[in-house]
């Protein structure tokens, strides 16, 4: 479709011969079905919550609920809709010998337990901080149900029953859980879990004592006729509701707020890829007045703009008010459909690729020559080899030692200096890999680690 020295001919290319690899095929399998599966419904949530504060990236008062949920996400991973495709790739895994496939099978399925604890430790290092005795009385400003688990806790009473609250089903008797349908999770949180997660979160953390507002606060709560959501501040306790919503609701639950203007200032430079950003970047500007003065440049820019935006305005309010058969809103109309992504010409680009994407994608060009398969290498964490790179003098000269005497050199054939040491070791380690294990002689010189024979430790680090 494309000729061979344009950027998504190269790009292509690159990729196809890297997918020609069955290992790094099945680690993008890999990283893609744990994204889909874990980091991107969080994610999503994180940039689109927005309830009771009212912002975009101001939703403290959910956190210690969504830590709950992220904990329970992680303990039920493989069952969630994207990881059959990971768990298909590592099942197709090939191998001439067949107990090396079981065994390459098995190595596949130990990543993703790698990436599990990472995912958990990641976790657990930084949102227990919601669940101290600072933060976590945001969390009585969350829905209703969850705010009173979160009260009781904090109280150190029982779970509350949810008799009178219709949110909330009993299935104790058939399923052991006491569900509630979150509107603002998107999903059904057991209560019991809930209170037992948060419970055992204060006594990890070791929370000090709440302050005299947020006790307050939770004994409220936990009262079923009391709200702590609603904004009306000037009837009976509306000062406490006041000082809880002033307190908690201005913090930005993580950095997604600091990504919102990222993202603004990426629209403005016009560095994404988006036309409609685009389009209305390049009417706006060419309108307004970007001309730098000697002195105060900034205050008298940001004065011109203002200006300039009165005026524009003006004879449109102008327009509209004296419009004749609604001709204002039409033309406003018609330019809003024509920004939108239904009415914008972009559609016309993507009919246009589509239909080249028909005509010549079933025309296959040769495989180049950055096409052909090559090898890939991989770190030492993932193949288990040593690099011998990272073995130092301070480190590792009796380790090297060890592993020649094992290798059958004699003691006083060992070198002295620890360069000399590992020239032997690798000159041998050649050998290993030819005799072996068949590897031709240009691929076991180009190996840049070896693999342990010995019980020496081989520190790599300090």
């Amino acid at each position: 479709m494309y000729k061979a020295d344009s950027a998504p001919n190269i790009v292509a290319s690159a990729l196809y011969s890297m997918m020609k690899q069955q290992e790094t095929f099945i680690d993008m399998c890999l990283i893609r079905s744990f994204h889909k599966a874990y980091i991107n419904p969080h994610f999503d949530w994180l940039q689109t919550c927005n309830d009771l504060s009212g912002a975009l990236g101001f939703a403290a008062h959910h956190i210690a609920v969504r830590h709950c949920l992220m904990e329970q996400d992680l303990k039920c991973l493989l069952s969630r809709r994207s990881f059959p495709d990971c768990l298909e790739a590592v099942d197709r895994w090939v191998d001439e010998d067949e107990t090396r496939g079981r065994t390459g099978r098995a190595r596949h399925l130990n990543k993703l337990t790698i990436f599990i604890h990472a995912a958990a430790d990641s976790l657990r290092k930084h949102f227990p901080r919601w669940l101290n005795s600072t933060l976590l009385p945001a969390a009585s400003l969350s829905e209703g149900p969850t705010a009173k688990v979160v009260a009781a806790c904090m109280s150190k009473k029982n779970l509350p029953t949810f008799e009178t609250d219709p949110a909330v089903k009993d299935n104790l008797r058939l399923s052991g859980t006491l569900d509630f349908d979150s509107a603002v999770h998107g999903q059904t949180i057991d209560m019991k879990k809930l209170c037992s997660f948060i419970k055992a979160s204060i006594d990890s953390v070791g929370n000090s004592e709440h302050t005299p507002q947020a006790k307050i606060a939770a004994d409220f709560v936990c009262q079923n006729d009391f709200d702590m959501r609603l904004k009306e501040c000037e009837t009976q306790h509306g000062s406490l509701r006041w000082h809880m919503h002033s307190t908690h609701l201005p913090l930005p639950c993580r950095t997604q707020f600091v990504e919102s203007f990222v993202k603004e200032a990426a629209n403005v430079s016009q560095t994404d890829r988006s036309e409609q950003h685009r389009s209305w970047c390049a009417i706006v500007r060419a309108f307004t007045p970007l001309a730098r003065t000697e002195k105060d440049a900034n205050a008298n820019r940001i004065k011109d703009l203002i200006s300039s935006a009165l005026k524009r305005t003006d004879s449109h309010v102008q327009w509209r008010r004296n419009q004749i058969d609604n001709e204002c809103e039409a033309k406003f109309a018609t330019v809003s459909h024509a920004l939108s992504s239904t009415g914008h010409f972009k559609t016309e680009r993507i009919d246009g690729k589509k239909a080249n994407v028909d005509d010549k994608g079933d025309k296959y060009k040769k495989q180049n020559v950055a096409q052909q398969t090559r090898n890939q290498y991989k770190t030492a964490a993932v193949t288990g080899l040593i690099p011998y790179g990272k073995l130092v003098k301070a480190r590792n000269m009796l380790d090297l030692e060890e592993e020649l005497l094992f290798r059958g050199v004699p003691m006083d054939a060992i070198p002295v200096s620890v360069s000399d040491r590992k020239d032997m070791l690798r000159q041998l380690e050649i050998e290993r890999l030819m005799m072996d294990c068949g590897m031709s002689e240009d691929d076991a010189v180009s190996q840049k680690a070896f693999k342990k024979q010995s019980n020496a430790p081989f520190k790599l680090t300090d």
